[in-house]
């Protein structure tokens, strides 16, 4: 029996505190739309039901759905997730399989959400990030960066602190790594890398700030077949040293190897950026005298902002990498340490103002961390559904993607339908 809102009829359905998507079946022109394999929801379906099963009332995938479709809309907390879903209960309730006559409330789906097996849920994250078009087709480079979760505090009052790996490429986010206590954000990096890569074969260039600049991490890194750029500072003392005495030396006998100039007309502000790339001695230093191991290349890059041709600010930075010059000109080089900080405007920045993620407060760890990786498959899946501008500057308007957020949050069967399917 079909109903009005082109779903299958619960009393068509077998329910189960597991029921999958693969049981329901949109139908539209007439046409039956069934759950596909290596989709979101099949990956989703991986996850176990963290209750026991005396008591239950609501199913547990019919939870996970509501609130990542909740997300998707751009809704910042459960409790608006529940009053949009009582105000949409009779078009909700059959689509996502729920059989009771209201939805849950906020407090029954944080108490699901702590219990379930995190280690599960990011594993179904991502494979099913591994299995999207953009990633598949293409050579990844990925940003790696920390981040504190202020909204989700221990006993102490300490916030929650993350590693976060952030192909700003394709602006999708692929992983995240709870750091534990007394590691640092280098080596909960270093023991994820291996599973990290086989998901991702096509990821082949990390990016980090000085504090993924250690040793061992990017030996690691080498060892494991691909490559990485990392900055330079305080942390690498006698690396900083020679390589501030060997390019301030450079500097003054050749320009730059390459450049790029940005301007904004309205604060009448210019900002150049230049880089000075080293294959040689320098480099060579590093790698033997200081034991860092596959240090190829060597760079200095300064960032000149002038106001009305005035110098207003200067920027001192200086980079190591893996790859040869013949794998990574100066002007890639440039290119790729800029690009490192997409991981804050294009993830941080959105879940910070969008999501409005650290006002968010949990004193549950458990559930705050939760709640970060589906938002973070939240903003995967509107990326997904509406790929990011390949322009740079167009592209920054349009990072948490408004327009599509209204258009999903006003027609909850649509958006539903391409969740089944992505």
């Amino acid at each position: 029996m079909i109903s009005q809102t082109g779903f299958v009829s619960p009393e068509t359905i077998s329910f189960s505190p597991s029921i999958t998507v693969k049981s329901l079946y949109l139908v539209k022109n007439e046409k039956c739309y069934a759950q596909e394999a290596n989709t979101l929801f099949s990956y989703l379906e991986s996850i176990p039901d963290p209750r026991k099963k005396r008591g239950v009332r609501y199913h547990f995938q019919s939870i996970l759905k509501l609130v990542i479709l909740g997300f998707v809309s751009r809704m910042v907390c459960l409790e608006h997730i529940v009053e949009w879903a009582e105000n949409n209960w009779e078009v909700l309730k059959t689509a996502l399989g729920f059989n009771r006559e209201t939805p849950p409330n906020a407090t029954t789906i944080g108490r699901v959400l702590k219990k379930i097996h995190r280690e599960s849920l990011e594993n179904a994250f991502r494979l099913w990030v591994s299995t999207c078009a953009q990633v598949k087709e293409r050579v990844l480079t990925a940003s790696v960066d920390g981040k504190a979760l202020r909204n989700v505090c221990n006993e102490k009052g300490n916030p929650l602190f993350a590693v976060n790996i952030f192909a700003h490429d394709i602006q999708l986010s692929l992983a995240q790594a709870e750091i534990e206590d007394k590691k640092g954000e280098s080596t909960t990096l270093r023991a994820m890398l291996e599973g990290l890569f086989k998901t991702y074969p096509g990821l082949r260039i990390l990016t980090g700030d000085a504090a993924f600049s250690g040793r061992d991490l990017c030996k690691e890194i080498t060892r494991l077949g691909r490559h990485y750029i990392v900055q330079v500072k305080g942390n690498q003392g006698a690396v900083e040293e020679v390589l501030k005495l060997h390019f301030d030396e450079e500097r003054e006998e050749r320009p730059a190897d390459a450049q790029t100039i940005d301007e904004k007309r309205v604060l009448k502000e210019k900002i150049v950026r230049e880089i000075w790339v080293c294959a040689g001695e320098a480099a060579s230093y590093v790698r033997e005298e200081l034991n860092f191991e596959s240090a190829s290349q060597v760079a200095y890059i300064r960032k000149t902002t002038y106001q009305n041709e005035i110098i207003v600010k200067q920027e001192d930075r200086y980079g190591i990498t893996s790859m040869k010059k013949e794998e990574l000109c100066p002007q890639s080089f440039l290119e790729k340490t800029r690009q490192h900080w997409e991981v804050e405007n294009g993830l941080h920045h959105v879940k910070d103002r969008s999501w409005y993620e650290d006002h968010q407060y949990s004193k549950d760890m458990e559930k705050g961390a939760i709640l970060g990786v589906l938002r973070n498959l939240g903003l995967n899946i509107m990326r997904v559904l509406s790929p990011p501008n390949p322009d740079r500057k167009k592209r920054k308007r349009e990072k948490s993607l408004p327009k599509q957020a209204i258009a999903y949050l006003t027609n909850p069967l649509r958006t539903l339908e391409k969740l089944c399917i992505i």
